[in-house]
């Protein structure tokens, strides 16, 4: 006989002007780093579990990353504990065309 899973809430998506409170957001900052050794073993955890095997099967040639992508993983889950630990539901971006988020986001 199969056990049921205890009940659980589920996940709602939030409407979409919760979740991108301009006035409430930042930029995600590339520039930080940390030699914290349970933020590194997290980073190695994530690595390991979800993307070394994707990593492993990619094609070797081709534009070289700036920095490898592990170490970007290391600076995104950096960021993300920064900016929780400073305020939890604040939330950051990056700019991909070319232009500052500030342009991006409508004051």
């Amino acid at each position: 006989m199969q056990e049921e899973p205890p009940n659980e809430p589920a996940l709602e998506a939030a409407p979409q002007e919760i979740i991108f409170d301009s006035q409430h957001s930042r930029p995600l900052d590339t520039a930080v780093w940390t030699e914290d050794p349970a933020l590194i073993g997290l980073v190695q955890e994530i690595w390991d579990e979800h993307l070394a095997a994707d990593e492993a099967g990619k094609q070797k040639g081709g534009k070289k990353p700036a920095r490898p992508y592990i170490e970007q993983l290391r600076v995104l889950v950096t960021a993300l504990y920064l900016v929780w630990r400073e305020d939890p539901p604040s939330l950051f971006g990056y700019a991909f065309l070319g232009r500052s988020l500030e342009q991006q986001i409508p004051v």
